[in-house]
This record gives C-alpha cells, structure tokens and sequence, in this order.
C-alpha cells in the first residue's frame, strides 16, 4: 500500500513526456510567430527608413541643383505689359527656339536625376527585401536546433549530475567538431583565386 502511495505522490510531481512535447511545441508555435512578427516589423521599419533618406537626399539635390533652381525661378509669371502684335520673323523665333532646346534639356537632366533616385530607392529596397528573405530561409534551422536543444536541457534537468555532464560534454564535442568540418569543407571546395 505505500508502494501505491508513494507511486501516485511522485506521479504528480513528475510531468510526463508527451505533456513536455506539447508545451515544447507550444513554445516553438509561439517562437515562429514572434520570429515572423519581428522579421515583418524590421523590413517595414528598414524601408520606411530607406525610402524617406531617399527622397529626402532626392529633393535636396533637385533643391540644390543651380540649373534647376534657375530654371524654377524663370517659370514665376512676372508682370508683363500688353503684348504688342508683332510679326514673326526667323530673328525672333531663333532665340525662342534656342531657349526651349536649353528649358528642355535642363528639364531633362532633371527627370535623368529624379529617376536615377529612383532606381536608387528601388535598389535598397530590393536588397533589404533579400536580406529579409536569407533571414526567414534560417526560421526552421534555429526552429529545430532550438527545439533539439530545449529536449536535450530538459532531459539533463531530469537526469542525473553524471548523465547531464556526459551528454553536455558530447554535445559540445559535437558542435566543435560540426563547426571544423563546415570551416574544412569550405576551404576544400573554395574557389583558388587567381
């Protein structure tokens, strides 16, 4: 009857296996979401960041381009008399020929300047994109080494001193030598410079 006794007292303090794997699981449940949470607030916050110094940068050249700003300050209509009817003759039509070539062109390099930006813009945002993406790719690697890890920290909680020590001390043996191997293999199929 003791025997029953203390079977059934040690039975609730003792958590069972299947019961740790679901709350194992819950936990990465809850670690891929917050990992996605954060990944989606950082690509937001970076291109947030590098879409407003974009056009901030964008509109203090335009602004501090001398062309442009001389050209912006010809377009304020000034006061003008009646014009006379005059006729139009080849002298006065090559002046106003030669002044549309050169708003123009002006205008032009202008836009070239504005779309270059642009494409600036479009480039950050692009790599900032891929960046997020090599981060995501690695959500299931450190999803598994971290649940590999939660396993094997609780089988040491529950073991003995001894058993813990020898299975961290392997596991530690392990990761040196994984670590020498990926570095081994790397310098092996390395590109020789040239």
């Amino acid at each position: 009857m003791t025997m029953t006794l203390n079977h059934s007292a040690n039975s609730g303090q003792r958590k069972s296996l299947s019961g740790q794997i679901d709350r194992l699981d819950s936990i990465l449940d809850g670690l891929d979401q917050a990992l996605q949470g954060a990944i989606i607030d950082a690509v937001k916050e970076a291109v947030s960041v590098a879409v407003t110094e974009a056009v901030h940068r964008t509109v203090i050249e335009i602004v501090s381009h001398p062309q442009i700003l001389q050209l912006l300050r010809g377009t304020v209509p000034t006061p003008s008399p009646a014009p006379s009817p005059t006729p139009s003759n080849s002298a006065t039509a090559r002046p106003v020929r030669r002044a549309w070539r050169w708003a123009t062109t002006r205008l032009q390099g202008g836009f070239a300047a504005a779309a270059d930006r642009v494409r600036a813009v479009r480039a950050t945002v692009a790599g900032t994109c891929r960046q997020a993406n090599a981060i995501w790719a690695l959500k299931r690697p450190v999803a598994i080494a971290l649940g590999v890890g939660a396993v094997v920290g609780m089988a040491a909680y529950a073991s003995s001193p001894w058993l813990a020590g020898i299975v961290s001390g392997l596991s530690a043996a392990g990761a040196a030598l994984g670590m020498q191997l990926v570095m081994f293999f790397r310098r092996l199929f390395a590109a020789p410079a040239h």
